[in-house]
């Protein structure tokens, strides 16, 4: 009897053991429909478009703020001939009708920027939501199917409830990868060179000295998503492992029952989300330093700009 519960330990620890193959980031999509590729497409060629609005509204703010500059030296100056004509004389030809002409020309351009943004963000994350939640549901068809397909041996080391709780996590990692999450990764880098070019078109020289602070920003970047991917990667093995005492004890409640273990079985469990929690509570202090470090990089950036 020993030798049959330490025989089947060790087949349980040799398929924990075993790591499924890795697959390229294109690969995800090898379960996509010609519909969800097109949509995908589309969502990217939005997504493109939205991340060009972010510069745009930079631009149009700052020539609202230019003309509100202009506005408060006509406003020192006043009804004084002296210095009116001393601000003529450099070449300041500015009046309030010029102001009241700048800000309405500036204020309908914003909106309909806005209203442009909002229309193409929508069909972005209509785009890649509807392409996502069509190649999960060939994952799960194709799970399933692959599941019944494998010898009874198989189940002997593969718990039914790890599998499930594996499947869930997965395909909720998977859905990130391939949902708006690649709209929004297409949008930032459109934004990302968009930003420079406007950058060095306006002032290079500015932005080569704000651009100083960028390898640390990288560095913590790089740092803090590595901390990030092996607690999420240890939380949800643990939750999967919670999964599996869970549907072993309620697979065999009778048992359970008869040898009155239900508070040890409870005491299993309970401990096993903890564990959990711990690896949960330590990615999301990773998350919050992140963003405290990537804050701290941006604010002062702004400081070394002024």
């Amino acid at each position: 009897m020993k030798f049959k519960k330490s025989n089947q330990i060790e087949k349980e620890k040799k398929a924990e053991e075993e790591k499924p193959p890795t697959v390229s980031f294109f690969k995800l999509w090898r379960y996509a429909s010609k519909g969800d590729i097109i949509l995908v497409i589309l969502g990217m060629i939005v997504a493109f478009g939205t991340g060009t609005g972010e510069p745009l509204f930079s631009i149009i703010i700052g020539d609202i703020s230019q003309a509100f500059i202009n506005a408060i030296t006509l406003q020192h100056v006043g009804n004084d001939p002296i210095k009116l004509q001393n601000l003529t004389d450099s070449g300041f030809l500015y009046t309030w009708d010029d102001f009241h002409s700048d800000i309405i020309d500036k204020v309908y351009m914003y909106c309909y920027l806005g209203c442009g943004i909002l229309l193409v963000s929508f069909i972005q994350v209509i785009c890649f939501q509807i392409s996502c939640e069509n190649m999960n549901h060939n994952l799960k068809k194709q799970f399933f199917k692959s599941m019944m397909k494998q010898n009874i041996g198989w189940y002997d080391t593969h718990s039914t409830g790890a599998l499930a709780t594996k499947l869930f996590d997965n395909l909720e990692r998977i859905k990130e990868a391939t949902g708006d999450k690649v709209g929004l990764l297409v949008q930032f880098t459109s934004q990302f060179f968009c930003g420079f070019i406007v950058a060095f078109f306006y002032s290079w020289k500015l932005t080569l000295i704000m651009l100083s602070l960028s390898p640390f920003m990288a560095i913590v970047g790089i740092f803090m998503a590595k901390l990030m991917s092996d607690a999420s990667t240890s939380e949800i093995e643990k939750y999967a492992k919670s999964g599996a005492i869970a549907d072993e004890v309620i697979g065999n409640i009778k048992t359970v029952n008869a040898f009155n273990g239900q508070e040890r079985e409870c005491a299993r469990y309970n401990f096993s989300l903890k564990e959990a929690m711990k690896d949960g509570i330590r990615k999301t202090v990773f998350i919050g330093a992140g963003l405290a470090v990537t804050f701290i990089v941006i604010f002062g950036s702004f400081t070394l700009g002024m």
